[in-house]
């Protein structure tokens, strides 16, 4: 009797990034939209448990609720 064993990717690595810091300033007369900071990440994952995505936390990025 044959069995047959398929391995599913298991979300098991981590995103690596490039740098392990990033800071920038932006120009107060930047128009909107403009690019301010490029960052780079791969994770050797499979299909979505290697997809990475970014977002601004806005609690971090601004502690002190500069921004409204």
């Amino acid at each position: 009797q044959q069995v047959n064993i398929h391995v599913l990717d298991e979300n098991d690595n981590p995103p690596v990034f490039n740098q392990t810091e990033y800071h920038t300033s932006v120009r107060e007369d930047a128009p909107t939209g403009s690019a301010i900071c490029q960052v780079h990440a791969t994770d050797r994952d499979l299909a979505d448990n290697g997809r990475i995505s970014y977002e601004i936390n806005r609690r971090q990025s601004d502690p002190n609720h500069v921004f409204p």
